[in-house]
């Protein structure tokens, strides 16, 4: 449109120019032979002439306005044109702005839908290989006691070994049925952690340390006679005392004791609990002097049904329900090891009991500031109140 604009425009100047030029041209050349022919008299010819002038301006005049009117005539069709088809681009951009939003909402809910699907699908492939890893390692790992246990319940049905021998069978008998019962309540446990059925109850109130004590009793006649099993608590009473739940954290505990118990022939296992003053936090660890786990395994270990050793007892769960059970009471695991010279495994019961750590370290800055002034009359500082060390020492 602007292209036929500029083409009127330039037509007007043409036509405007030269039709002035071409008036005026023949109105000089034929104006006063025309007057001449007409009027004999040249005095009255030269009295014409003025009013010859006026005639010439009025007819230029009337022909320029003619040529301007038609100019503008033309030139408010064009803008009427223009402005319609303006308002139709507008409508039709609207129209597109419109289908395009449309197409915008419809692609963001594909790509949900997709994400979706694509999540469905990784659980589902996830889910295969759970099955999968889950039907081999529970053939195997159920065969094995359970060959164990009918084998040695023959040996002992047929009556021809001595009682010592008995006594031997009956143990391994024991001790492979114990190994059955807690695979089978490793795997009843996986499972919930899969369908999201744990039930978590972090309203009791206890005192962190029966933990430490109950673990002790039952695994110190556990480890084989070249280990031994140390406890050690370093929480004092006023900070023992937490709400979350003890179930969960006493099994948490009997897993990391039993691998410990596993990946440890010679040495020692020391299960503790003790305030960690620098993050206000509770921590209860398992360390042992067994054969370590390689730097690059640690992010591995606590995948379900993983092994360092496939030789090694068991299914492979207990990390991986512990890791889950730390999660789900709002606690994590903390790993230390070191290839052939020993693992610590810590449980840390994050700001649990920021309030009794705080005392500790609150009675720990006195403890330090009474230690440093015994043989001094000093007074002291202690939350906005002065004390005399010595009627400190006396309390």
């Amino acid at each position: 449109m602007k292209l036929n604009h500029k083409e009127i425009h330039i037509q007007f100047e043409y036509k405007i120019t030269l039709c002035y030029i071409l008036f005026g041209c023949i109105w000089i050349l034929l104006s006063d032979k025309l007057l001449l022919l007409l009027i004999n008299d040249l005095n009255k010819v030269s009295e014409l002439q003025t009013y010859k002038g006026w005639f010439f301006i009025f007819c230029t005049g009337s022909l320029l306005y003619y040529f301007a009117a038609k100019h503008m005539k033309r030139l408010r069709i064009t803008e009427i044109l223009l402005e319609k088809k303006g308002n139709q681009i507008l409508d039709q951009y609207i129209l597109l702005q419109k289908r395009n939003k449309d197409l915008i909402n419809k692609n963001e809910q594909m790509e949900k839908l997709n994400s979706k699907l694509i999540t469905a699908k990784g659980k589902a492939e996830m889910g295969e290989k759970f099955k999968m890893a889950f039907i081999y390692n529970m053939s195997h790992e159920i065969r094995t006691p359970l060959n164990a246990i009918l084998g040695f319940s023959s040996l002992i049905a047929n009556g021809n070994i001595t009682v010592s021998q008995k006594a031997k069978y009956r143990k391994i008998i024991e001790e492979e049925g114990n190994r059955l019962l807690e695979l089978i309540n490793n795997t009843i446990e996986i499972s919930n952690i899969e369908t999201k059925s744990v039930k978590i109850n972090k309203t009791d109130n206890f005192d962190i340390r029966e933990v430490i004590v109950n673990a002790y009793k039952r695994f110190e006649k556990s480890v084989n006679s070249n280990v031994k099993l140390k406890r050690k608590i370093l929480i004092p009473n006023h900070a023992a005392n937490i709400i979350n739940d003890k179930v969960k954290i006493q099994q948490i505990m009997y897993n990391l004791i039993t691998n410990a118990i596993k990946f440890t022939q010679y040495g020692e296992i020391e299960i503790g609990c003790r305030l960690n003053y620098s993050s206000s936090c509770i921590e209860l660890y398992v360390r042992d002097s067994g054969i370590g786990i390689p730097h690059e395994e640690l992010d591995n270990i606590f995948k379900s049904f993983y092994k360092l050793n496939e030789m090694t007892k068991g299914g492979g769960l207990g990390l991986a329900i512990s890791k889950s059970f730390a999660r789900l009471i709002g606690a994590k695991i903390v790993v230390k090891s070191e290839l052939n010279r020993g693992s610590e495994f810590i449980l840390v019961l994050d700001k649990v009991c920021y309030n009794c750590v705080h005392r500790a370290i609150q009675n720990r800055f006195v403890s330090s500031i009474v230690s440093k002034s015994l043989n001094t009359n000093q007074k002291v500082l202690i939350h906005g109140c002065y004390f005399n060390i010595n009627s400190v020492i006396k309390l």
